[in-house]
């Protein structure tokens, strides 16, 4: 919803696209909740989220992106990195 919104600003005002969101789905972001989210910045997950993928894109890139699953959980689980398969 928050990038829906992102993309529509400059055309229309955030109170205005809530008020027809409301409308139509239900309503489960408010322009409060909007402006809070874009205020309260990354989560340390999605920050984490984002070190792995380009870690994980390292390793691939290495092992001339051949590795499946089972074999890049192993290249991961070698170099200490703790993740699920």
């Amino acid at each position: 919803m928050i990038w829906f919104i992102d993309e529509y600003r400059n055309c229309f005002s955030v109170e205005f696209i809530y008020k027809t969101l409301k409308n139509r789905a239900g309503g489960f972001i408010t322009s409060r909740g909007y402006r809070q989210s874009k205020a309260r910045g990354l989560s340390a997950r999605r920050l984490r989220d984002a070190a792995l993928v380009e870690r994980i894109s390292a390793v691939h890139r290495d092992n001339y992106g051949v590795y499946g699953v089972r074999k890049m959980w192993h290249a991961l689980r070698r170099e200490g990195i703790d993740i699920g398969r």
